[in-house]
């Protein structure tokens, strides 16, 4: 009976002895589980819009939508002159003109005149613009022959397809669309199709 006894107290002592060390090791584990039912529930309440990542392709620097304003910028002498194209679209007349073998800071118009008056807008509108290289950036805009001011927009990556940005409160005079090579290397290619109104 003594025995019995004895291996009971030592069985009690054990166990008294493992059971709270097993239970620190259950509290203190890394990977234990919790669960919520609607802890996260008002997560799914914020509008997708505001946490949707764009694609890398849909990333648009901050400067390609700023409509740029200069006087007195651009020397009409060093305009290059080139010869416009007339296309027909389907509902309206575009011009066109190539701008390859641009070199840094040069600037390029087909000449041709549109007269604005004073305070009016003027929307441009490119159906197309291509250029290489591509890390080269163009700034594409409009200059009144008669003031000497310029607005403009500088676009990045090589070309610019469907677009229009329309310039407002213009002095009176007569514009052209003009084209600078921004980049610092030679542009190997240069084409643009556009529409001014």
């Amino acid at each position: 009976m003594k025995k019995l006894l004895s291996f009971s107290l030592a069985l009690v002592l054990m166990l008294s002895i493992c059971v709270p060390a097993f239970a620190s090791e259950v509290s203190t584990n890394e990977d234990t589980v919790y669960y919520g039912q609607s802890e996260i529930s008002t997560v799914t309440k914020v509008p997708y819009n505001i946490v949707e990542v764009p694609d890398d392709d849909d990333v648009v620097t901050a400067d390609e939508d700023i409509i740029y304003y200069g006087i007195n910028e651009l020397n009409p002498e060093e305009f290059v002159r080139v010869t416009p194209n007339t296309v027909d679209m389907a509902r309206a007349s575009y011009l066109s003109y190539d701008f390859a073998g641009a070199v840094s800071g040069s600037v390029y118009s087909d000449f041709i005149e549109h007269v604005i008056s004073a305070g009016s807008s003027a929307t441009l509108t490119v159906d197309v613009c291509v250029w290489a290289p591509e890390s080269n950036n163009l700034e594409i805009g409009i200059y009144n022959w008669t003031t000497g001011e310029n607005w403009y927009v500088v676009r990045t990556g090589g070309q610019v397809v469907d677009y229009s940005k329309t310039f407002s409160n213009l002095t009176a005079g007569r514009y052209s669309v003009y084209v600078r090579n921004k980049g610092t290397t030679v542009l190997t290619t240069g084409y643009i199709l556009y529409d001014l109104s």
